[in-house]
């Protein structure tokens, strides 16, 4: 529970290097469960492009 307190840190793939993870803070982790298996992969239903998630 602590870590979902704080996403931030803990979201993986596509995520890490997102320059709105400030905003979304990861988005909703339960998607990223239920379709990867695993809570900190990155939200599968994340629009953005690769081109618009660059720093």
């Amino acid at each position: 529970m602590a870590k979902l307190k704080n996403k931030q840190p803990h979201v993986r793939g596509r995520c890490v290097a997102c320059r709105w993870l400030g905003i979304c803070g990861g988005n909703f982790r339960a998607r990223s469960e239920s379709v990867a298996g695993d809570i900190w992969a990155p939200d599968p239903a994340c629009y953005l492009t690769d081109e618009e998630i660059k720093l």
